[in-house]
């Protein structure tokens, strides 16, 4: 019935004549004030034509769509409605007939604009009866944030259980919501009927609703946020606390060095006592190098005491302005990980799964 009344409309009182007359004239009035995008919109339009001469109503009707992506027109809206209708897309035929006579009764200027009232008037006469008819429920309490498609198109909340037109045949239908499993509904839809189906939404265990959870089903806020940190240990002040600690350790090394170089000989205050005039002469000859080890392990009980001194000076003042806050944000991506909640159990959830 569709495509005979498609060719009722090629015939009927000089329809298509008129409709070619109306889009001459538009190309005609902005000739002077063409651009890149309107002349490409011309040739659009030109192919979309031969194409519908020819048979080619797929390609008739991309042409027509990229055509309306740079100008809508009333006589444009047209043509697109007479593909529509050979596409058996009734719904969205009766769409663009409607916005024509609309278009076109607010524009006393649009040319032929009788011819192309009539022509738009008609074919939302004959298409109202074959549109098909769905009305969407949602069972129990509406989620919120709650989307819903229909053939893949959003359905506006407001039209949620309110009957809405459809192209006749199969219609899939889906409804999600943070916290809810997706639900997808297929309900065949004939031509003239009304039908209607009720998505009844079930909680998702994996993702609480208002646990403050991140759910893999929600990507991550990408609004800044203010976080508490805690900055990991000064470098520099490890460093210089472990050399002074070294540097402390070796004054003991100097010291054990110093007493073996007294061999048997005993040091009694400012006297040395030795068992023998072999050993103090021994002692003698290593006079020198004790005097040197002395000295090493004054240096170095001096020097280590100060350096490790300051470094755990340097560790204390770092861990006391070690917590600082900085302003994050989180890139709106879908997380491997997320921890879930309920009042019984503890889970993460990878990948969406436990």
């Amino acid at each position: 019935m569709l495509r005979a009344y498609s060719m009722i409309l090629r015939s009927r009182s000089g329809l298509g004549t008129a409709l070619a007359a109306a889009l001459c004239v538009s190309y005609a009035s902005s000739a002077s004030a063409q651009t890149p995008d309107l002349t490409t919109r011309r040739m659009l339009i030109e192919q979309g034509q031969q194409a519908s001469q020819a048979g080619d109503h797929v390609l008739a009707l991309q042409r027509a769509e990229q055509a309306m992506a740079i100008q809508v027109t009333p006589s444009l809206r047209l043509f697109y409605a007479r593909e529509l209708v050979v596409a058996t897309r009734p719904a969205d035929a009766f769409s663009q007939a409607e916005a024509c006579v609309r278009e076109a009764e607010r524009d006393a200027s649009v040319p032929n604009r009788d011819a192309l009232m009539e022509g738009c008037r008609a074919i939302a006469q004959e298409t109202r009866a074959s549109l098909g008819m769905l009305t969407v429920n949602i069972g129990g309490a509406r989620p919120q944030a709650l989307t819903v498609t229909v053939s893949g198109r959003p359905l506006a909340e407001a039209l949620i259980g309110v009957p809405s037109a459809v192209n006749p045949g199969q219609i899939v239908v889906e409804a999600s919501a943070r916290g809810f499993h997706t639900v997808r509904r297929e309900v065949e839809v004939g031509r003239g009927a009304s039908e209607s189906v009720t998505l009844d939404m079930v909680v998702d265990p994996h993702v609480p609703v208002g646990s403050g959870a991140q759910g893999l089903g929600e990507g991550n806020s990408s609004t800044p946020r203010t976080e508490t940190r805690t900055r990991p240990l000064s470098i520099g002040a490890v460093v210089v606390t472990a050399a002074g600690g070294v540097v402390l350790a070796s004054a003991g090394l100097f010291f054990a060095l110093r007493q073996g170089g007294f061999g048997s000989c005993v040091v009694m205050g400012d006297t040395v006592s030795c068992p023998d005039a072999q050993q103090a002469e021994q002692l003698r000859t290593r006079a020198d190098n004790i005097e040197l080890m002395n000295t090493l392990t004054n240096v170095a009980l001096i020097g280590g005491t100060v350096i490790l001194a300051g470094g755990v000076a340097w560790l204390a003042a770092d861990r006391a302005t070690a917590r600082e806050q900085v302003t994050v944000s989180r890139r709106r991506t879908l997380p491997r990980f997320a921890l879930a909640a309920d009042a019984r159990t503890v889970g993460v959830v990878v990948g969406g799964a436990w």
